[in-house]
């Protein structure tokens, strides 16, 4: 039998005869390979990989910078100047225009709110869309053709249609419209995040939408334009094009009030990936830091291994055995143990994966394409071969050669393989270093993700839904509108359980709505965050009026311009005067007048909150469609299908446009910010923990090499305590250090990248007090916990080997 196959086959025994140590060792590393390869194929995705769109690093994502009144702003799109854009340019091969909605499927049973995507017909292949039965558009549905056609999702045609080979050419009525089916997308479609972060159920003519009519001033943060350049063409060249042709056409929107159209143009990837690769990059330094940690971690306790089997190093030596017959003896056992854990972290990957992705889809770009990289795996893999010949070079060197000589010299008594107390504390404080700075680093990204997470929206949302009704009947005049909203709201209190019912959009929503203000002299405040409200609607929700009053009737017809303002709307329009009767341009240039002020309500989405920050207009409700909110008793759910009926019975052309759990909705979007909180949790728990293991397994190897100088030291008449408050001593130094130079690592890295990692971290000093107090018990409690067991032991009884 070959050598090293006998070795592999003695390791296997030794290790069976250790099985804390087998334990230990294989989880500890187990869950550090799991970490990297978790953080590394997330990494990959959001910084590596290519979109998984046919030349998807050409794609290119075109934005309108519109400036009114002086507010520049390329989130909001003009659909008048992209369509322009969209039949004049001559740079792309490709080019699509997207825009996501809503419709109502009232062909279909329960009528169904589908989520829908506007597009013109670049966008099947620009995007590799699967269609499994039929076809995408072509230019027979192109902007300006009408065409009443439709692609369905897969889960649509399994839902509604049970899967017929015959949906293509059957029809789907949306709200009055009658559409004509001519695909069916495939389940496995990735699409763009970007485009609204929601599975698409329908992919209607981007001239089906009613963005179409929407007139220059009207914009839109849904739509999207993104397109393939020809080869050679340059983002100047790009930009040029499109200057001229807004150029071109400037007398239409300069009459709008827009004073400035500009292209900007960026990379589609950038836009899609948005800003979690900074996310990615701070989990790939965790899972670093991790992998030091146990790096250190498994040295010792490989050491403190080789050092309790010495003799059968001894008796090897004895019998001719040469450094590299030791340095086999070593890597035999040391690479089962590398390798089991390797073969484990990959299932602990897939796992961890599979419930990442379960997690946050629909809630964080790519996810769904987020996989278990092959290059990750092999990297892991010669990873965990480097760390086996790393660890065996590094045991061997500790043990020295020529020491075990000494040690048969002396027969074993009153000789041992000692570190020096530098290299202990060193050891020591390298443990506590890299724990505390990942402990602060995950504080803070808990604290951050937790303070928006329980951020109050300063309205009580508990036990409200939202519903928007719509009609089919586009006849309707205003006072026909305002009588059926009437009769609904009557009919919706009869429903069982509710207590309350208002009229008013938000205050927190999917859509996001800012318009501008302006004072008399035409300074403008910005596009600020805007709700529509009517009666009983402050009241329901529990926002206070804290100064001024409440529209009047004469507001809700539209015969007095009337606004209400948040108080730090309230600040930014005039932070040294009172704005409650002063006057300020709205609305279709009309001039309304502030008559009172609210508590600030926020969003829930961050995005949102971001942009808004308690600054917000409540402007009266004008009778267009009809938007209620339903406050129910607290055991009590509003049913969809009631609610469907109730409205049906007041006038059968009207279509439950919306119907939200106000509380699921304001979970929704918190959702990105619950899951840091997981995440950061659970690197905390882990870093704990292999800190734990770190510094136990260093202190314990130096304890027992210590056992003789305890044992004189209780000979000599040492007390239990003194003994402790020896290690104690011996222990604050290396400890102490650590922790001060993490912190002072870690905040000077804060001051450098302040920027970049303002989205991801918040200090909080009550956190980070709690953190470095903790960090520093738990060292403490490591460093004594070892003198226990040799106390437990009774020193005195080592001195019998001397």
């Amino acid at each position: 039998m070959k050598p090293w196959i006998m070795e592999y086959k003695y390791a296997l025994l030794s290790l069976k005869r250790a099985p804390e140590f087998l334990i230990t060792t294989v989880l500890t590393l187990a869950l550090t390979l799991g970490a990297v390869l978790i953080t590394s194929s997330i990494g990959s995705t959001f910084l590596v990989n290519d979109l998984p769109y046919p030349h998807a690093n050409q794609l290119k994502l075109l934005q309108q910078d519109i400036t009114i009144e002086g507010s520049s702003d390329v989130r909001f799109q003009s659909v008048q100047g992209q369509v322009k854009w969209y039949k004049e340019q001559h740079v792309f091969e490709k080019h699509a225009l997207i825009h996501t909605g809503y419709e109502i499927g009232t062909s279909l049973k329960g009528e169904p709110r589908l989520n829908v995507s506007y597009v013109t017909p670049d966008y099947f292949s620009m995007f590799n869309v699967p269609i499994i039965e039929g076809r995408g558009f072509n230019t027979a549905e192109d902007i300006d053709q009408k065409a009443k056609a439709l692609l369905i999702s897969e889960d649509i045609w399994k839902t509604h249609f049970a899967s017929r080979a015959d949906v293509i050419g059957q029809s789907i009525q949306l709200s009055e419209q009658q559409y004509r089916i001519i695909g069916v997308v495939g389940h496995d479609y990735l699409e763009p995040y970007l485009f609204g972060g929601k599975d698409s159920d329908l992919w209607l003519p981007f001239d089906a939408g009613d963005q179409m009519s929407a007139q220059w001033e009207k914009t839109f943060a849904q739509l999207k334009s993104v397109g393939r350049p020809k080869p050679g063409v340059t983002d100047r060249q790009i930009t040029t094009e499109l200057e001229n042709i807004i150029e071109s056409i400037r007398d239409q929107w300069s009459s709008a009030e827009i004073e400035e159209i500009n292209p900007h143009i960026s990379l589609f990837r950038d836009a899609e990936v948005d800003n979690n690769d900074k996310l990615s990059l701070l989990l790939v330094f965790g899972a670093v830091s991790l992998l030091l940690i146990a790096v250190v971690n498994l040295s010792n306790l490989f050491f403190s291994r080789a050092l309790a089997n010495r003799k059968k190093l001894v008796i090897k030596a004895i019998l001719g055995a040469r450094q590299k017959n030791l340095f086999l003896a070593l890597f035999s056992e040391i690479s089962i143990i590398c390798f089991g854990a390797w073969l484990i972290s990959l299932i602990l990957a897939l796992l961890g994966l599979d419930g990442f992705i379960s997690l946050a889809t629909g809630y964080i770009p790519l996810v769904e394409a987020i996989r278990l990289e092959p290059v990750v795996v092999l990297s892991t893999f010669f990873l965990s071969l480097l760390l086996s010949l790393l660890f065996s070079f590094i045991t061997l060197r500790r043990i020295n050669y020529h020491n075990l000589k000494e040690y048969i010299q002396g027969s074993g008594k009153g000789t041992s393989i000692q570190v020096s107390s530098s290299s202990i504390k060193l050891l020591v404080g390298a443990q506590v270093f890299l724990a505390t700075g990942l402990l602060l680093i995950s504080s803070m990204v808990f604290n951050k993700a937790l303070m928006h997470k329980t951020r109050d929206v300063g309205a009580d949302i508990s036990d409200v839904y939202n519903v928007h009704i719509a009609t089919t009947n586009k006849s309707l005049n205003s006072e026909e509108i305002m009588s059926i909203q009437a009769q609904v709201i009557d009919e919706v209190r009869r429903i069982n359980g509710v207590t309350m019912v208002a009229s008013g959009l938000g205050p927190i929503g999917t859509r996001f709505r800012a318009y501008s203000l302006a004072d008399m002299d035409n300074n403008s405040f910005g596009y600020l965050r805007s709700s529509w409200i009517g009666e009983d609607y402050l009241e329901l929700f529990g926002i206070n009026l804290i100064k001024g009053r409440y529209f009047s009737e004469a507001a809700y017809r539209g015969e007095a311009k009337e606004i209400l303002v948040t108080q730090s709307a309230a600040s930014l329009i005039d932070p040294d005067a009172d704005v409650i009767g002063k006057s300020y341009q709205g609305l279709n240039s009309d001039v309304y007048e502030i008559i009172g002020i609210t508590n600030d309500v926020f969003d829930a989405k961050l995005k949102y909150y971001n942009y808004a920050k308690g600054v917000r207009i409540w402007w009266p409700q004008v009778p267009e469609d009809i938007i209620l909110k339903v406050k129910m008793r607290d055991d009590v759910t509003l049913n969809r299908l009631e609610l469907l009926e109730t409205i049906k019975r007041v006038n059968s052309s009207l279509i439950l446009w919306e119907y939200n759990d106000l509380e699921k909705l304001q979970m929704e979007s918190v959702y990105q910010q619950t899951i840091l909180v997981y995440l950061s949790s659970g690197v905390a728990l882990v870093t704990l923990l292999l800190a734990s293991i770190g510094i136990f397994g260093v202190l314990n190897y130096n304890s027992n090499l210590r056992r003789f100088e305890f044992g004189i030291r209780v000979s000599l008449g040492a007390k239990r305590r003194q003994l402790y408050a020896l290690v104690r001593k011996e222990s604050m130094l290396p400890v102490t250090l650590g922790i001060v130079v993490s912190s002072i690592v870690v905040f000077l890295l804060l001051l450098i990248f302040k920027h970049s990692l303002t989205e991801w971290l918040s200090i909080n000093l009550g956190y980070c007090a709690i953190v470095i107090a903790f960090s520093a018990l738990i060292s403490m409690t490591a460093c004594l916990l070892p003198m226990r067991g040799i106390l437990r032991n009774d020193p005195i009884k080592a001195l019998r080997d001397m």
